[in-house]
């Protein structure tokens, strides 16, 4: 992973493996918090068979409190179509746990 400053509160990361790479941006607000990422990689799936690649976010609307740390609380994921937004995933997260053995 690299990773390249945009401006202050902008990050490009661009991931590669092998002959792949993917980038994305991620946005951060006064509080150092990342509450957006978009991707140009991501592909959509248009009917069975076809995929294209559409512009991608994952936002975070609101943050909590979980026992010492801040986490994201309210996101939703969209594609960027043509056509208009499609809202893939909208959600609210209760809690995260770490280091979880399985």
């Amino acid at each position: 992973v690299k990773w390249k400053l945009v401006n202050s509160n902008t990050v490009r990361a661009v991931l590669k493996d092998c002959d792949m790479e993917v980038s994305g941006l991620f946005y951060f607000n006064s509080d150092g918090f990342c509450y957006r990422f978009e991707t140009e990689d991501r592909y959509y799936p248009y009917g069975k068979k076809n995929y294209k690649k559409v512009k991608y976010s994952a936002i975070v609307e609101t943050f909590q409190q979980q026992e010492n740390i801040i986490i994201p609380e309210k996101v939703k994921v969209m594609w960027h179509l043509p056509e208009g937004d499609f809202e893939y995933y909208k959600g609210v997260i209760e809690r995260m746990e770490f280091n979880v053995q399985v």
